[in-house]
């Protein structure tokens, strides 16, 4: 059975955290120094009130209007792969279900892992699908990790954004 990714979308917060704002916090951080040891130049920050579900809504949102070729009432199932969840319960899954505006009755779970989350996530919707217990899996991934770094963690902001 071929299962393979039919759509990608993507949302970024409009806050940017640029290397040139780390380097005015912590100055003996350049901004030579930040992008040759990370190559990144700019992060995507969530405001205050902006959560992981609320970022993983507006991807999804994004990709239902741009592929004419899914409906929302086709997906079967979702997986959120996440470890800032909103909350401890509910589910950020069954917050994205309800935002989305998805059927009840479809599964909906959250996969809390890190660095191998997304390929978990995969392994996870290609078993749903290769059992035929689906045909469509909504596969989100989404962080809001900025929230849980401290502002002085020069080490940690280089790397993570939202």
């Amino acid at each position: 059975m071929s299962v393979y990714i039919n759509y990608i979308s993507t949302y970024l917060p409009e806050t940017k955290l640029n290397n040139s704002d780390i380097e005015l916090l912590h100055p003996e951080w350049s901004i030579d120094k930040i992008s040759s040891k990370t190559g990144i130049f700019s992060r995507s920050i969530s405001a205050d009130n902006e959560f992981s579900s609320d970022l993983a809504i507006k991807a999804c949102n994004d990709l239902f209007s741009n592929c004419d070729s899914i409906s929302k009432n086709q997906i079967e199932y979702l997986i959120v792969c996440t470890q800032t969840p909103d909350y401890l319960l509910p589910s950020t899954s069954c917050i994205v279900q309800s935002g989305l505006g998805l059927n009840q009755n479809i599964g909906a779970v959250d996969v809390n892992q890190g660095c191998s989350g997304f390929v978990y996530s995969l392994g996870l919707a290609k078993g749903l699908i290769c059992s035929g217990q689906v045909n469509n899996v909504l596969l989100v991934t989404v962080d809001t990790y900025t929230k849980l770094i401290n502002p002085l963690d020069k080490s940690n902001k280089t790397l993570f954004g939202d």
